[in-house]
């Protein structure tokens, strides 16, 4: 039985000698906490050096200072600039989600203020001014949120780097 046990751990050292961590490239601004991860599998747009357009390629292998793409093979340094609109980052959840809702809420107010007022009361319709402006100031939150939030990272300028963890 003993034995039973030993060549199966064996085997499954054997099996499992060649797993590493996962390595991923990380963009972020210098001095600060924002950091923006791409991982094997994960999609980077991004602008070459030279290159008037922004090409969309999978990460396929990411070694040394190296991306190893589905369609190019290109060093960190060829990079003027990435679109890091879907990059995996540690910006927080609240306001994520904060820009995609506010919008949403401020036209759900002003819809449930129509139907309340109008359909269920019987009265004609008037914008009431409370609530209007707080529906307003909902609908630009949530616009000014998206408009404000960082799209694209140039890495030609000495603020931005980019690194490979292995």
């Amino acid at each position: 039985m003993k034995v039973k046990h030993l060549f199966l751990l064996l085997g499954m050292f054997f099996l499992f000698t060649d797993l590493s961590a996962q390595a991923y490239m990380v963009v972020r601004k210098k001095g600060t906490k924002r950091r923006y991860e791409y991982r094997a599998g994960s999609y980077l747009t991004y602008k070459q050096k030279g290159w008037d357009i922004y090409t969309t390629d999978r990460i396929t292998d990411l070694k040394d200072s190296t991306l190893v793409l589905e369609n190019n093979l290109l060093l960190i340094e060829q990079i003027e600039s990435i679109d890091i609109q879907n990059a995996a980052t540690n910006r927080s959840d609240f306001l994520r989600s904060a820009e995609g809702l506010a919008p949403v809420i401020g036209i759900g107010l002003m819809g449930l203020d129509f139907i309340n007022h109008s359909v269920i009361d019987g009265n004609p319709y008037t914008f009431d001014e409370r609530t209007t402006t707080t529906a307003a100031v909902f609908v630009v939150t949530g616009f000014g949120l998206k408009l404000f939030r960082r799209k694209k990272v140039h890495l030609t300028k000495p603020l931005f780097e980019a690194f490979i963890i292995e």
